[in-house]
This record gives C-alpha cells, structure tokens and sequence, in this order.
C-alpha cells in the first residue's frame, strides 16, 4: 500500500512483513515530492504516479527505486503545478485539477500547459473550482468540483451534462470526492451535506441527516470489489 503524506513525501506498507518503508532519494534523482495530493499506480509500467502541491506531478518507477518529474509548470509564473487530481486520457492529453482556481490545466501531446475552461450552451466560460476528474467510458471529462457535477466534451470543452441538487442548501453541491461503483453508479462525496448518488438512469439522489446519513462531509469513497459494498471516509 502506497500512502501519500502531505509533509513527510511516501510510505510504502509491506503488508506481508508489516513494515514501512520510505524511498528516500537518491543521486540522479529528481528531488521527492512532500505534499502529495494524488497517488495513482501504472501495474503494466510499475510505476506510481504521484501529483503535488507546488510539485506537479511526476512517477516512482518502483523497479528502479528512482523519482523522477515530468516539469510540468505554471504557464503564468513558472513554477511547477499544484495538481490535487488528474488524469491522462486515451490521446495522451493531461488534465489536471486546483480547487483553489477557476479553471482547468491541459497539456496536449508536445503541447505547452495551457490554463482552460470549460463552456456553457452559449460558449461562454464557467468557473469552476474542480477537486478531482476522471474520464468515463464514452471518453467525456467529468468533472468533480464545488459547483457540482459536470460532463463535457474533451475536444470542444462544452458542458454535456451538470449535475445539481435542487432545493437543499450550497453545501449538497459542494463536491470533493468519487467513485463509479461496478453497477455504473457515481458517488459523490460533499463538504457538508453528506453524499450524493448519481443512477445510471440519470436519477441524482443526496443522503444527508435528513434521510439516514449523519455524516457531514465525505473525503473519500471506495467499493469493496469482493462485496459492493461502498465505504465512505468522513
């Protein structure tokens, strides 16, 4: 198991001789990430992709034992990315979320980081504060952030779906983490309004104090791949 701290860079848990280990760096190594964000491991490479507050994102190649960075920096100021999520989908282009900005990071193959937004019916840009993304089967951004749940298109940028829960207080569409379950459905955990679930019928229900889920806020979800059980962290 691989834990991202934010101060005290990576552990790895060796579950087998209940041991922590830190990779340290090394000679030739790019400088190790300290607040880290976001984890994601690459089985078929061995490799853990890791994103940073002020340190971009860059991988561990586990093999190797090696940090190295993709120098990935801020178009305005030059200094490497804070990235709390992000995504590298099927064309080989980066999206990368703050939820402190307004807008997207993209960086295209051989392309430059270019700071973007998403559009609405008129083409006019959204500002969005997105906390995580991922992309879905049909190859649509969707976009986890504190205005709700949005689905656009990745070539045009324009808004297909938003997702909403009307008549509660801001706090229901205040979102900050997911997961898609085996059944195709979408959690969505919030900042105060406990979570919401989206059906793959399109139904887009919240569960807060007032139908059964005490919980306030919602940091992350998981589903178990032996039961289906979905497990929340708050």
């Amino acid at each position: 198991i691989w834990i991202g701290t934010e101060g005290a860079s990576l552990n790895y848990w060796n579950r087998k001789k209940d041991q922590f280990i830190r990779p340290e760096q090394s000679a030739g190594n790019s400088s190790t990430p300290q607040m880290i964000k976001r984890l994601k491991f690459d089985g078929a490479s061995k490799s853990l992709l890791i994103s940073a507050y002020n340190g971009g994102i860059g991988d561990y190649d586990v093999n190797n034992q090696r940090f190295s960075s993709f120098n990935f920096r801020s178009p305005e100021s030059q200094q490497p990315l804070t990235v709390y999520d992000f995504v590298n989908d099927k064309e080989g282009t980066w999206w990368m979320t703050d939820p402190d900005k307004s807008f997207l990071y993209r960086k295209k193959p051989l392309g430059s980081i270019e700071m973007v937004n998403v559009l609405d019916a008129q083409g006019k840009k959204i500002n969005l504060e997105v906390e995580a993304l991922y992309v879905n089967d049909q190859n649509q951004l969707c976009l986890v952030s504190h205005q709700g749940f949005f689905v656009a298109d990745p070539h045009t940028l324009k808004v297909l779906k938003q997702y909403m829960v009307k008549d509660v207080s801001y706090s229901a569409n205040y979102l900050c983490s997911y997961t898609v379950t085996a059944t195709g459905e979408v959690w969505l955990g919030t900042l105060g309004k406990g979570v919401n679930v989206l059906k793959k019928v399109g139904t887009y229900i919240n569960f807060s104090a007032n139908n059964g889920f005490p919980a306030k806020m919602v940091f992350g979800i998981l589903e178990d791949d032996a039961t289906k059980n979905v497990w929340l962290s708050t």
